[in-house]
């Protein structure tokens, strides 16, 4: 009977009578293995971030800032690491925000042969001026067409690098400081 009112007391709260305040060694076991699983899971995602995800667009970025027109050798050879021109013709525009989400789109078209649709990050200040049957030009790098202008007015799209490493690697530290927390967790 000393022993059990020594560990009530070592626990700080009362003896409960039934003892359903006892955490059972399976429940123990299983909460000691989540949060490790959840610690190594961040530990790998921290580190897939600061080792391939960051350098990764920090050298796409790079590329894109060196990148020169393309010359007619190279559009007859189909490289695409230059930046290629084509004037286009809007077919359809979407600029809708509604609650939480938001859609900006242009539908372009080539003749009557092709047609793609690309996405930007908000309306202006190319995109809520443009109107179907506008003639807009279109500049490509790499397969994707990375920014549209008309008369002199320049809208980058989503698919354009961008020099914002920041958000990756503030991604990258909080997966470190879920792993590290998850860890002291695991320890207490």
């Amino acid at each position: 009977m000393t022993t059990a009112r020594a560990r009530a007391h070592s626990t700080g709260r009362p003896q409960s009578k039934d003892g359903a305040d006892r955490r059972s060694p399976g429940r123990a076991r299983f909460m000691g293995v989540l949060l490790i699983l959840m610690s190594l899971i961040s530990a790998a995602a921290c580190y897939l971030v600061f080792s391939w995800w960051l350098p990764s667009d920090s050298e796409r970025y790079q590329d894109y800032r060196v990148a020169e027109a393309c010359s007619s050798r190279a559009m007859e050879h189909g490289q695409t690491d230059c930046l290629s021109t084509w004037h286009l013709t809007v077919e359809k525009t979407v600029n809708k925000t509604s609650g939480k989400s938001s859609t900006y789109e242009a539908t372009l078209k080539y003749r009557d042969s092709w047609r793609a649709t690309v996405s930007f990050g908000n309306p202006g200040p190319l995109l809520e001026r443009l109107a179907p049957g506008d003639q807009v030009t279109a500049t490509a790098w790499r397969r994707d067409i990375v920014a549209l202008s008309k008369n002199g007015v320049r809208q980058n799209t989503s698919e354009a690098p961008r020099d914002e490493l920041q958000m990756n690697a503030a991604i990258g530290v909080l997966a470190a400081l879920v792993a590290a927390q998850t860890a002291l967790l695991y320890r207490t």
